[in-house]
C-alpha cells in the first residue's frame, strides 16, 4: 500500500480531523513504530505501526457516508465554544466519528453530507472540480430578468469576481418569489451575500443537492446513510469533473432537473431570525395579553375567577350565595316540611291500622302471619296432613281415593 501522510491516515482512521491530528502530532501524543512522530511525516498502514496516546491505531476496513438534513439554528461543527446547537447534537447516534463536508450557515437549512472518508471530501470541497450545488431560496421583494442576468454574469465580492450563477424562479407571488440557484464554488454566505448587493433579502435558504445527491423527502434534524447506487453516482461526478479540471475544460452547463413542487407553507418566509428560547428564558408578551403567571385581571365586568367579586343580583356564585328565603332553601339548612309527611329520620310512624314493618301486630282475624296461624280445619289442609284424593285421578297406586272437593 502506498504511504500516505501521518494526519491524513490519522483523520481517515476517524482518530481526529487533519487540524486536530496535527495538534496531536505536534504536542507529541503521536508515535511511529515506538518513536515520537513528526509533522511531514508518512506512514504505510501495512507495515508501520501508529499510536495515539499508547493506543494503536487500527486500518479502517470501510468509510462511511451520510446525508444529514441540518435544520435552521444549528451550526455547522462538532462542538462549539459558545453553547450553540451544533450538529453533533443531531448525529449523536451515529457509530464511529464523521465529519461534515463543507459548511451551511446557522440561518440556513438543508443537505449536509457527512464522511470519515477524507479524500472524497477533499474532492467535493475543492473550488477547481466545480461540483454543483442547488439551492432554493425564499427572496423578497421580487426576482427579475434583470437579477438573473446579473446572477448569470457573475456578481463581485470582496473584490473577486464569482462564477456565474444560474438561476431559475419555481413561483411568484406578491411580495416574494421562490428561486432555485446553483453554486460551483463555496464562499461564506454566498447567495445571501449576492442577493444584498441587488437589494434583495433572502427570507429562506436550502440547499437541496450536491452533484448527484438530492435531499428527498428526508426530515428536519434526520439523517441515513448513502445507498451504494448514489454513492457510485457521486464518485462517477467527481472523476468526470477531476478529468475536465486536469485537461483544462471549463465546467459542463448544468442540466435542471425536474423540478420538485413547492410546499408553500414550507418555503414560507421565516419571520425570527434565531431558534426560539426555551420556555424558562423567554420573556412575557408586552402587550394587552401577558402570559399566565404575570398577566393582570381584566378590568371589565368579567374578571378573572379567583379575583372577581359575586354577582350582586339573586343569583350568586355557588361559595358565596345566600340561600333562597322563600319556602325551598338550601338542602343542609332547611327545615323539616311541619305538615304531615316530614322527614324521613324524624318521622312518626303512621297511627292508622297499617303501621311500619317491625312495629305492627299480627292481625288478629282469620288469615295470621305464616308462623303463627293454625292449619285450616276445612276439607282441604295443608299438603302434609291432608287425605288423598278420592277421585278417578290418583297420584300413586299406593293412594286411597280421594273424596270429592268441596267449597274451598
Amino acid at each position: 500500500m502506498e504511504k500516505l501522510r501521518l494526519q491524513k491516515y490519522l483523520s481517515q482512521t476517524g482518530v481526529a480531523s487533519r487540524r486536530r491530528a496535527e495538534e496531536l502530532i505536534e504536542a507529541g501524543s503521536v508515535t511511529v513504530n515506538g518513536r515520537p512522530a513528526g509533522l511531514g511525516m508518512s506512514v504505510d498502514p501495512d507495515r508501520d505501526i501508529v499510536a495515539v496516546d499508547g493506543v494503536r491505531v487500527q486500518p479502517r476496513e470501510g468509510f462511511r457516508y451520510i446525508m444529514l438534513y441540518k435544520p435552521r439554528g444549528y451550526v455547522t461543527t462538532l462542538s462549539d465554544e459558545k453553547g450553540r446547537r451544533c450538529i453533533a447534537d443531531l448525529i449523536a447516534d451515529i457509530p464511529g466519528r464523521v465529519y461534515p463536508i463543507g459548511r451551511l450557515d446557522r440561518d440556513s437549512e438543508g443537505l449536509l453530507l457527512l464522511t470519515d472518508d477524507g479524500e472524497l471530501a477533499n474532492q467535493l470541497m475543492h473550488p477547481r472540480y466545480h461540483i454543483p450545488k442547488v439551492y432554493r431560496a425564499t427572496i423578497r421583494p421580487d426576482f427579475t430578468e434583470e437579477n438573473a442576468l446579473q446572477m448569470l454574469q457573475g456578481i463581485e465580492l470582496d473584490g473577486e469576481k464569482c462564477q456565474p450563477v444560474p438561476t431559475r424562479v419555481l413561483t411568484k407571488e406578491p411580495n416574494r418569489a421562490v428561486v432555485e440557484m446553483v453554486l460551483h464554488e463555496g464562499k461564506n454566505r454566498q447567495i445571501r451575500r449576492m442577493c444584498e448587493q441587488l437589494g434583495l433579502e433572502v427570507a429562506r435558504l436550502r440547499r437541496t443537492s450536491i452533484g448527484p445527491i438530492r435531499l428527498g423527502m428526508l426530515a428536519p434534524g434526520k439523517w441515513r446513510e448513502l445507498e451504494k447506487s448514489e454513492l457510485s453516482a457521486l464518485r462517477r461526478d467527481i472523476a468526470k469533473a477531476i478529468s475536465r479540471a486536469e485537461s483544462g475544460q471549463s465546467p459542463e452547463p448544468y442540466i435542471w432537473p425536474d423540478a420538485e413542487p413547492v410546499d408553500e407553507k414550507d418555503e414560507a418566509p421565516v419571520r425570527e431570525k434565531r431558534p426560539a428560547r426555551e420556555f424558562g428564558d423567554k420573556k412575557p408578551y408586552s402587550g394587552e395579553r401577558k402570559s399566565y403567571g404575570d398577566k393582570k385581571p381584566y378590568s371589565g365586568e368579567r374578571k378573572s375567577f379567583g379575583d372577581k367579586k359575586p354577582y350582586s343580583g339573586e343569583r350568586r356564585s355557588y361559595g358565596d350565595k345566600k340561600s333562597y328565603s322563600g319556602e325551598r332553601k338550601s338542602y343542609g339548612d332547611k327545615k323539616p316540611y311541619s305538615g304531615e309527611r316530614k322527614s324521613y329520620g324524624d318521622k312518626k310512624p303512621y297511627s292508622g291500622e297499617r303501621k311500619s314493618y317491625g312495629d305492627k301486630k299480627p292481625y288478629s282475624g282469620e288469615r295470621r302471619s305464616y308462623g303463627d296461624r293454625k292449619p285450616y280445619s276445612g276439607e282441604r289442609k295443608s299438603y302434609g296432613d291432608r287425605k288423598p284424593y278420592s277421585g278417578e285421578r290418583r297420584f300413586s297406586a299406593s293412594h286411597a281415593p280421594r273424596k270429592p272437593r268441596g267449597d274451598e
